[in-house]
């Protein structure tokens, strides 16, 4: 088989342009999303998620119990599954 006719076989796992569209958009709406919740719930998503802080890290920061920042974490991701499940486009 020349080359030529196997790379016509080859699978592209890259997402498509739209995809990535959509995906950026979803990501906006979820991130404004997280800027419109209480101050301590934002930085215990920011920490844990985008700074890749461990729990107890993102407590000792907070001056919060492990239990309680967790609790912030999921409740703030809870609110941002059901955006993004829901397509809401104004982020509220």
């Amino acid at each position: 088989m020349p080359t030529d006719d196997f790379s016509q076989t080859v699978v592209d796992d890259a997402p498509d342009p739209e995809a990535i569209a959509v995906a950026r958009d979803e990501m906006q709406r979820v991130i404004a999303r997280i800027g419109q919740m209480p101050e301590r719930q934002q930085m215990a998503i920011r920490l844990y998620h985008f700074e890749n802080l461990p729990l107890r890290e993102v407590a000792v920061r907070l001056g919060l119990s492990v239990s309680r920042s967790h609790d912030l974490i999921v409740e703030g991701m809870e609110v941002c599954d059901r955006l993004r499940k829901s397509g809401v486009k104004d982020g509220l």
